[in-house]
């Protein structure tokens, strides 16, 4: 979220904040949670903007982050999906100004 917030804030984008009550080990939940918030913004019509993967935590972890796994897999063929980034190799990508 450290890439998400200060990108919605200057195109003025709302923020998936998260599962209120969220606490270490309901992992589960709060993706569950997340993918069901996604998936009521879908219905509702929403655009939704993927500023794409974060590869310097992806290194640090060593894998990809489930959450943004689970995005991808749900907003794939959306119409209001918007990719915002380019990817420039296995693991970079430009994320221009808006």
């Amino acid at each position: 979220m450290e890439r998400v917030g200060p990108y919605a804030k200057k195109i003025g984008a709302e923020v998936y904040e998260g599962m209120p009550g969220f606490k270490p080990g309901m992992e589960a939940k709060g993706l569950l949670h997340n993918k069901q918030v996604i998936q009521k913004k879908m219905a509702e019509g929403y655009e939704i903007i993927d500023i794409g993967p974060d590869f310097p935590r992806r290194a640090i972890r060593g894998a990809p982050q489930p959450a943004y796994q689970m995005e991808r897999t749900i907003t794939k063929g959306y119409e209001g999906y918007k990719k915002a980034f380019t990817r420039t190799g296995k693991d970079s990508l430009v994320l221009p100004e808006p």
